[in-house]
Parts: C-alpha cells; structure tokens; sequence
C-alpha cells in the first residue's frame, strides 16, 4: 500500500472515510468560525486557475497545480524571515514542497514578499483528475522553502527553522483541507552572499546589457527608492510590467517611487548600452 491517500482507490473503508470526514468537518467548523475574514480575503486575492499574480515565479519551481482544495498560510508583514540573519527582501518567494509518487520535492503554493504588506497564499491538495501526485494529501508535511532573487540573481535555499503562532490559527506544517498556519518565524542560511549587490553594484559582473528601444528585465537588486538611483543618461523610461508605476525623468513624471526585487520592468533606452540594475 502506497504511504499517501491517492486516486489509485486503495483505501476504500467506509470507516475511514467516516473517521476523515468527522476531523476535517471538526477542523473546517474551528477554522471557518475563528478565522472565516482570513479566509474570505484568501479566497477572493487568488483565482484558483492563476495562482502566483504579482510575483516572478522562481524559475526552477515548478508552477503548482490548483485543485479545489487548498491549506491558507499567513505571513504577517511583521514575521520574522531571515537569511543569514537578514530579513528577506520584497519580491523574494515562500513556498511550501510535497513529494510526488517519485519521492521529488514539488512546488503546491507560493507567494511573495511585499513591503509592509500581510501575505496569504493557498497550498494545494493532489487533484484527483490527474493520474500523478501534484498536491499535498491529509496529513503530509509542509516543506517550506526560500527563493532569493539578490542571492546569486536568484537562488532556492532551505528552511532550517520554521514557527507558527498556534494562539491565533490551529495548524501548523501539517496540510488539512481549509487548514490556516500563520508563519511566525523562518530561519534559513546559505554559503552564497545574498548582500553581493549592496557593494558591488557598479561591477561590470553586476551590468545588464540592454539594447536600444524597449527590454524586459527583472530587477535583481535591493529594494531602492527610484530618487535614489543612479540611472544611466541612455534611459528614457523604466515602467512596470504588471502594475501602473512609471519613470520618465525627461518629463518629470515619477509614479514607481520603488525598485523591487524580483519584479519585472521594462526600460527603454537610447542606444546599446550597459547599465547596473
């Protein structure tokens, strides 16, 4: 018998099934009772068919598969996330790993960082329309993990310590359907140097080569107020892919007021050039 409730039909018993359905409706009544605004904006920020909006997705995750059941996880903007004893940086990733039927870690939700923002994302369950495992089955753990777009351009790294506040939610790194785990504390740590960039910027090593009219990039520094860089004299505008922000120095406009790691800007320049970004 396989160690996970799959959709090969192996465990049939009307007793389990009873057993199951009597602790998810108990779970479901305590979530839905104390928590039922969390999950209410939970449901309404994301489109089960979307997923990950605002963010770059790290790009060797695998985008998770939506079902129609789902485990809400809470940061708060006030948690405290470190790597290397440094708080991550807006734009960086939290994301939560089941294994497959192969025993490989895959990617079943995930979220941004935002800037003095709460987060709150679903974690998926195995959808049972699909002949693989692609989601968490009652009971598995959790593995959380960190993507670091300033570390090496971006990098995954594992959690070494995570910690929930059980006072306000009842789960933790357990999924169960409708399950909320509010993160409290991450620690995680890496032999790379995630703070590379704050001293190195103008490295050649650390130049982006843009080529003249428009370019996409993602923006692989530190959070930055726009007043405060020092953009090249060949660009004309850096504007938001997904958002309204702008800047237009030559007409004075200035709606981005940020850079932040991880998204994604168009710029148009002059002329070739290189520019650090």
């Amino acid at each position: 018998m396989k160690n996970y409730l799959h959709k090969s039909g192996q465990i049939t018993s009307t007793a389990v099934k009873l057993i199951l359905s009597l602790v998810f409706i108990f779970q479901l009544n305590s979530v839905i009772s104390q928590n039922s605004d969390q999950l209410r904006s939970l449901l309404e920020k994301y489109d089960m068919h979307e997923g990950l909006r605002e963010c770059v997705f790290p790009p060797e995750w695998n985008q998770p598969t939506p079902s129609d059941m789902i485990h809400g996880i809470i940061v708060p903007h006030n948690a405290d996330i470190t790597i290397n004893g440094i708080r991550v940086n807006p734009g960086d990733v939290l994301g939560a790993f089941y294994l497959d039927e192969n025993g490989n870690q895959k990617c079943g939700g995930a979220d941004c960082f935002v800037s003095g923002t709460n987060i709150i994302f679903p974690v998926y369950a195995d959808n049972e329309n699909t002949p693989e495992k692609d989601g968490f089955v009652y009971g598995e753990i959790m593995n959380f993990k960190l993507f670091s777009w300033p570390c090496a351009g971006g990098t995954t790294i594992e959690v070494d310590s995570i910690a929930f506040d059980t006072s306000s939610y009842p789960s933790t790194d357990i999924w169960y359907p409708l399950g909320l785990s509010m993160v409290k504390y991450i620690s995680a740590h890496t032999n790379i140097d995630c703070q590379l960039q704050l001293s190195d910027n103008n490295s050649e090593n650390n130049k982006t080569f843009l080529k003249a009219g428009w370019n996409t990039i993602i923006y692989n520094g530190v959070e930055i107020s726009i007043d405060d860089y020092q953009y090249a004299d060949e660009i004309i505008i850096i504007k938001e892919v997904k958002g309204a922000g702008i800047y237009w120095p030559q007409e004075e406009v200035n709606t981005l007021k940020v850079l932040i790691p991880g998204k994604e800007y168009e710029i148009k320049v002059s002329k070739d050039c290189k520019i650090s970004f």
